[in-house]
């Protein structure tokens, strides 16, 4: 099963701009990757950048997992969550937060 999440990085004041991202794999290998259907340049022509986190996977598993974009110095993280159980068990973190608003 595959599951994807589609999400925008806005250009704030940047005239030229490419962005390299970096899932870093200190626990393991999650399998998520990052998909630029627009690519990675951001500029005073291009002020939005779609990105699509896609996760599949065949065995249950639940992961929350850091995301760098690089800008030359700089570095801008988010998490990204994913599960493929239906537990309460494995989902407990995601309706703990749901419940409280953050997600709609």
């Amino acid at each position: 099963m595959e599951a994807r999440a589609t999400f925008k990085i806005i250009n704030d004041g940047y005239e030229n701009l490419n962005l390299e991202v970096n899932i870093p794999q200190e626990l393991g290998h999650v399998p998520l990757t990052l998909d630029f259907p627009e690519g990675t340049h951001l500029g005073v022509t291009k002020q939005k950048l779609k990105v699509e986190a896609i996760f599949i996977s065949d065995k249950p598993m639940s992961f929350t997992r850091e995301v760098e974009f690089k800008e030359g110095k700089r570095t801008y993280k988010i998490f990204v969550s994913g599960t493929t159980d239906n537990c309460l068990f494995t989902n407990y973190s995601f309706i703990q937060r749901s419940s409280r608003g953050q997600f709609s």
